[in-house]
């Protein structure tokens, strides 16, 4: 990997490398070969797209540009890496007892953290950030929140428009994956990289259901996680009850896609005192990620998760005889929400802003 940032402590050697590997692509969509990830990439990274309609007609001899026939639209999905960052402090004497042979010799002041310390410390923050980075390369919504860096695929397979939708009332694994076959494009179930993703829940309900209808079928054993023939992929971070069938791989032709750039300087991952008269140590990583898809013709997506919805306060204060505006905070686990008036006014009105909803009067 190009251009790595350097751990500014006594320590180097391959750990960085094995550092970064974990943090960056030790995701499940990444290990299992579902994901196409762009490395480096600084401000942004440009997905072009063409499409091309309907060419062909009848021959003519001497063809005009009257006799012209298809038209060419060029667009592009980007991908635009947000920051994000690790920061944790710890006292490292709190923990000589769990390192006797490591424990800092010299004056108490001017102790040196030990290699081997710092290494393993290292690894367990790569371990927190992978498995909070996994969630986020799925399920992650960018925001203002503390906890809102970047867009998952999911997150962009459910808001893109062009995503093909598909319902179905009944319960069972198998009547949901057969909703979702009937709405994929024959040309794309021919795709050799085409896929089910679902959560490993569900991947477990579906293999109860194929053991329970199969006379002598062997109870200890899993079976094949196929549909069709084609994978099924079950996902610990995805959600329960959605199904997506796409195209994923780890090439330029997969249907989704990641860049991330670990910042270009030498203090990405840093290793150093909080204070130089302190005890107290700190690591700070810098990195930076976007998630996008390509097509989202290329998506079918079975949505069949309860949608709740709250709001805050419940009741909007009274306004004086002079009229107003106030403001409700909305919690829902879908986007999909209106704000209306029953019967209509001149006088009042609600709009949409957010998840907030403003109330004039």
């Amino acid at each position: 990997m190009a251009n790595n940032p350097q751990i500014q402590t006594n320590y180097g050697g391959e750990f960085l490398n094995r550092l970064l590997t974990l943090v960056t692509t030790g995701n499940e969509l990444f290990e299992r070969g579902l994901l196409h990830m762009e490395q480096n990439v600084g401000d942004r990274f440009s997905l072009p797209r063409m499409r091309l309609s309907k060419i062909l007609q009848k021959r003519v001899e001497q063809p005009t540009s009257e006799n012209s026939k298809g038209q060419f639209t060029i667009d592009e999905r980007v991908l635009r890496p947000q920051d994000v960052m690790a920061y944790t402090e710890f006292n490292p004497r709190l923990f000589e007892k769990f390192w006797k042979p490591f424990q800092p010799t010299g004056e108490l002041v001017f102790r040196e953290l030990p290699s081997d310390v710092q290494e393993q410390m290292l690894l367990e923050v790569a371990k927190v950030a992978r498995n909070e980075l996994g969630f986020h390369f799925i399920q992650g919504v960018q925001g203002d929140g503390e906890e809102q860096f970047f867009n998952g695929i999911l997150t962009r397979i459910v808001n893109d428009a062009d995503t093909i939708k598909a319902t179905t009332s009944e319960k069972t694994m198998l009547a949901r994956l057969r909703a979702v076959w009937q709405k994929v494009p024959a040309v794309m179930r021919n795709d050799p990289n085409f896929c089910f993703l679902m959560s490993a829940n569900d991947i477990d309900k579906y293999d109860d259901e194929i053991t329970d209808s199969s006379k002598g079928a062997d109870p200890t054993s899993a079976n094949a996680v196929r549909f069709k023939g084609k994978r099924i992929e079950g996902l610990a971070d995805w959600p329960d009850d959605v199904i997506v069938a796409t195209v994923a791989s780890l090439d330029i032709d997969s249907n989704l896609w990641a860049a991330c750039n670990l910042v270009d300087d030498t203090t990405a991952i840093k290793v150093e005192r909080v204070t130089n008269a302190g005890e107290r140590y700190f690591f700070k990583m810098l990195m930076k990620i976007d998630t996008n898809i390509v097509w989202g013709q290329l998506a079918v997506l079975l949505d069949a998760r309860q949608t709740t919805l709250s709001v805050s306060p419940t009741t909007v204060p009274e306004f004086t005889k002079s009229g107003g505006e106030k403001t409700v905070t909305v919690t829902s686990s879908s986007e999909n929400w209106t704000a209306a008036v029953d019967g209509g006014t001149d006088w009042f009105s609600v709009a949409k802003s957010g998840d907030k909803v403003k109330v004039t009067a």
